[in-house]
C-alpha cells in the first residue's frame, strides 16, 4: 500500500521509524519490522480493551460464550483466545471474574436485598445455581449468603 493510503498512518509511520532507526543505531534492517511489531502489539491490547469492555457490559447474558464474543468482534474463537494471553487471564477467567464482581456488588446493595442469593447468581449471568456458589466461594472465601450477612 502507499504511503499514507496503507494500515499505518502516514505520521505514525514516519515517527515511530525514525525512532527505531535512532535506536538501533542507525540501521533501517529492523527498524520497520520492529516499528510493525509495536504498532501491531497496540492495536491487539486496544481490541482486548475493547472486547472486555463488551463482556462487562454483556455478563449478565448467561448465553454469553467465546463464539459469540468472538462472532460480534469478526474474530474467530481462536483469535480471541488468543488475545486473551495479552492479558493475565483467560477469556472464561475474565468472564467469570466479572460475573463474580457483579454478583458480589449486588449481595452488597441495600437495594437489592430483595433477592435471594440464587437470584443474584442468575442476574449475574450465571446459568446454574451450583455453578454461582461454588465460584463465589472460591473467589471470596464465605458463600454468597454469608457474604450478604457480614
Amino acid at each position: 500500500m502507499g504511503c499514507g493510503g496503507g494500515r499505518f498512518p502516514s505520521r505514525f509511520w514516519w515517527v515511530c521509524l525514525l525512532r527505531c532507526r535512532a535506536t538501533c543505531g542507525g540501521g533501517w534492517g529492523g527498524a520497520l519490522v520492529r516499528c510493525a511489531e509495536s504498532w501491531r502489539g497496540r492495536q491487539r491490547r486496544a481490541l482486548l480493551l475493547q472486547v472486555q469492555r463488551h463482556v462487562e457490559q454483556h455478563a449478565a447474558d448467561a448465553e454469553l460464550t467465546p463464539a459469540t464474543v468472538a462472532a460480534a468482534f469478526g474474530l474467530s474463537v481462536r483469535s480471541l483466545h488468543a488475545l486473551f494471553t495479552l492479558s493475565d487471564c483467560s477469556f472464561q477467567q475474565f468472564l467469570t471474574r466479572t460475573r463474580l464482581h457483579h454478583a458480589h456488588a449486588l449481595l452488597r446493595d441495600p437495594h437489592a436485598q430483595h433477592l435471594d442469593t440464587a437470584s443474584i447468581g442468575f442476574t449475574a449471568g450465571f446459568g446454574e445455581v451450583s455453578t454461582f456458589y461454588r465460584r463465589f466461594k472460591q473467589r471470596y472465601g464465605v458463600t454468597p449468603g454469608a457474604c450478604r450477612l457480614a
